[in-house]
């Protein structure tokens, strides 16, 4: 089930492009520092689905990290074809947290 920060989140569409207002980064940025961690699978499943264009000025990296917290992520996300940044930097994580796990 989604918890409001989550769904908030979700409601916004994908993390934006840095060419945005600052205003509108500060934002996403609020709204990820809201959700509370460890997330759900099914929470990390829909939020896979948020990387934008760009690194938007690290909050991708914080989007994965909130996705890490997600139990068997690295075994079980579905991470989607693309080639955000953030998805590639996911995809590289998920492989190497399974070839260290056995």
């Amino acid at each position: 089930m989604l918890n409001d920060p989550v769904f908030d989140f979700l409601m916004s569409g994908p993390l934006p492009a840095e060419r945005t207002s600052p205003s509108a980064i500060k934002n996403r940025q609020e709204q990820l520092e809201r959700i509370p961690t460890p997330i759900s699978l099914g929470d990390a499943h829909l939020l896979v689905k948020m990387f934008g264009p760009d690194d938007c000025f690290g909050l991708s990296r914080k989007l994965i990290q909130l996705i890490e917290t997600a139990p068997g992520w690295a075994s079980e996300l579905r991470i989607p074809e693309g080639e955000e940044p953030g998805l590639l930097d996911l995809r590289y994580r998920a492989e190497m947290a399974r070839k260290t796990q056995g």
